[in-house]
């Protein structure tokens, strides 16, 4: 408007003789005006404002925020994976602790500033603080650290005993991960996030479902000199292992698959429409959500199964491996 009418304005200003000219400007800028906002209004995305605002699905999330602060489980997890890193941590009081690197083992870890962090797992600390910092999941000090961990060879294979005198089983507890090879633009974590498969496997080759005990502390090298277990056994396990995890792998494509679909098709769905009343919806989205569509389809397909970890049970007599 002001691009439009500024120098009528001013020239009118400048040399106003009759109120005519006025009346006529005043029409002019008044037709202008209801032009522009008919423009704006068919330009909304009504869809999109009606779904704007959940009360019901925010309350939820504002609920899931809630119990994952009071859940102690991140504070504990955090707190050892420090500690595993040689990270000296000072206990300040109300969930809230100051790090110090001077003792870090490994120079991949996050950085730390000299005088050191203050990191507290109390939101409402760590709003009314602003020299202190929230130590949530998505921290870069906690994502930093948990990567490192993750990468690192410690605990990918181990060993443990579930001392029973009345049986005599062998275990193979494997975790393997599955995940998606794609291009960042796609977002495919969105739908298949790297995601743990946990498969226990007895000597039969058989696929159990049970939660395991605090396992003790042993040595397999009595089990390992045994060239049955350690050439025949124990391969022929993490063959059947890798088995019952690429069916529970396939499971969950598929169920990222569906939920994938549905999304995009609904938006598809709902840029058609909109295009067929809204010019400013532009044929280049649709096109961009099919092939979004068509890429996520063959990338979710062709997700991969990774060995990650892999333990070793003896379940017995603990006495029958000692050496």
């Amino acid at each position: 408007m002001l691009q439009q009418f500024s120098d009528k304005v001013l020239a009118l200003a400048a040399d106003y003789s009759e109120p005519a000219q006025l009346e006529q400007l005043i029409a002019a800028t008044a037709t202008a005006h209801e032009q522009i906002a008919a423009q704006l209004e068919q330009g909304r995305d009504r869809l999109l404002e009606l779904n704007s605002h959940r009360p019901t699905e925010a309350a939820t999330v504002v609920e899931a925020i809630a119990a994952t602060d009071a859940n102690p489980k991140l504070e504990a997890f955090l707190l050892s994976v420090f500690d595993h890193f040689g990270v000296t941590v000072e206990d300040l009081g109300e969930r809230t602790y100051l790090l110090r690197g001077h003792g870090v083992t490994t120079d991949s870890f996050p950085e730390i500033p000299s005088d050191g962090l203050v990191g507290t797992f109390n939101r409402p600390h760590a709003l009314g603080r602003e020299d202190v910092s929230l130590l949530s999941s998505d921290h870069p000090m906690a994502t930093g650290a948990v990567d490192l961990l993750l990468g690192s060879e410690q605990g990918n294979c181990s060993f443990g005993v579930w001392a029973d005198e009345k049986d005599k089983t062998l275990l193979l507890e494997t975790v393997f991960v599955l995940e998606t090879l794609a291009p960042a633009r796609l977002h495919a974590d969105r739908f298949l996030p790297p995601t743990p498969v946990r498969v226990l496997v007895n000597h039969k080759k058989e696929h159990l479902k049970l939660e395991l005990p605090e396992l003790e502390k042993g040595l397999p090298h009595k089990l390992l000199d045994n060239p049955k277990i350690g050439r025949e056994i124990i391969p022929a396990m993490l063959e059947a292992a890798e088995a019952f995890a690429h069916t529970q792998a396939q499971e969950r494509i598929a169920t990222a698959s569906a939920a994938m679909t549905a999304q995009l098709q609904a938006e598809l769905e709902r840029l058609t429409n909109l295009r067929a009343v809204n010019d400013h919806v532009r044929p280049e989205e649709i096109e961009l959500t099919q092939a979004q569509l068509a890429e996520l389809t063959t990338t979710l397909a062709q997700a991969r199964l990774r060995l990650d970890a892999v333990r070793l049970i003896w379940k017995g007599d603990p006495a029958a491996i000692r050496g």
